[in-house]
């Protein structure tokens, strides 16, 4: 208690020193409750474009009165003016087949068009109906007037000759004029054509059709090494091909079920029965294939050189 007493005594006695000295005055102001909660939730949000316009109107600048209307003209000029359009067209291929001329052509009719409003898509099916080859058309703009466009065409598959006049034949079964090269292999197609049908960069025959033959004539010749393909029939109305091997013997293959599978039966045969480098051999049959109750069952049929006057015969009658 002694101790308590003490501090409360200091305490008067110190209020005591201080009693002449200068009080602070503190002036409150008072905020009503509500008006305090108002005024703390208000956002004010000024945008400078209002602002500007607000200073227009204000003050009558005839500096900013001239500014707005050259800025808007210049945003005409640029959107709807000669600035964006189409004067210069770059083409560069990824490939020696396409035809250059053909693919300026095709998007000639762009030139002087303003950029805005061309359509990629429209471009692209233009250029691929000039030449059934194009496999892909990238497009791009180079600002302010340029279009630059890359193309790549399908790969080369096959030579061919038709009406007396050389072709590549691409991945898609286009026909491209060229002369013919020793890396490719000789596709020969059984149809004539009209002699005033020009198949330049057409798609004529199925591109299922062509696949296959291409990947089966790869498949047989990575599997057999002691052989090479010469050439290829194809015979797009009885859809079949022929593959004529270099020791003349032909092996007849349908297209009406997976050629992957025949050629596996050639190789089998090469290994288990007789070589296909056997030159007594004319040709090898793999198309048939006979039903024997329920289940289907394949069979091979060749014909030898004993007979080979007869084998040739059968081949005239069916082709």
């Amino acid at each position: 208690m002694k101790k308590l007493f003490d501090e409360l005594r200091s305490k008067i006695q110190s209020k005591k020193r201080r009693k002449n000295s200068p009080t602070p005055k503190i002036c409150l102001h008072e905020t009503g409750k509500d008006n305090y909660r108002s005024k703390r939730k208000q956002l004010k949000i000024t945008f400078w474009f209002w602002k500007y316009f607000d200073f227009l109107w204000k003050y009558k600048n005839i500096i900013y009165l001239g500014l707005f209307p050259v800025f808007i003209l210049l945003l005409i000029f640029i959107l709807f003016g000669p600035i964006f359009t189409v004067q210069n067209i770059q083409i560069l291929r990824n490939d020696n087949i396409t035809e250059m001329s053909l693919s300026y052509s095709s998007v000639e009719n762009i030139r002087e068009k303003r950029i805005v409003n061309l359509d990629e898509q429209v471009i692209e099916n233009k250029m691929k109906e000039y030449q059934n080859n194009i496999k892909d058309v990238d497009i791009s703009f180079n600002l302010p007037d340029t279009v630059k466009i890359k193309l790549t065409s399908y790969p080369i598959y096959f030579n061919t000759t038709l009406n007396n006049k050389s072709y590549y034949v691409t991945q898609n079964w286009t026909l491209v004029p060229w002369k013919p090269r020793d890396e490719y292999k000789e596709l020969i197609i059984k149809k004539e054509l009209s002699k005033g049908q020009i198949p330049d960069y057409s798609k004529l025959y199925s591109t299922e059709h062509i696949e296959a033959i291409y990947q089966g004539y790869n498949y047989l010749e990575e599997n057999i090494v002691d052989i090479k393909v010469v050439s290829i029939d194809y015979y797009p109305i009885q859809r079949e091909t022929h593959f004529r091997l270099d020791n003349d013997v032909l092996l007849i293959y349908t297209l009406w079920r997976s050629l992957k599978d025949q050629i596996e039966k050639s190789v089998i045969y090469n290994t288990e029965h007789k070589l296909l480098s056997d030159n007594s051999i004319v040709y090898i049959d793999f198309r048939i294939m006979e039903r024997v109750g329920e289940n289907k069952k394949e069979k091979i049929f060749y014909c030898t050189k004993e007979i080979e006057y007869q084998c040739k015969q059968n081949l005239k009658k069916i082709y």
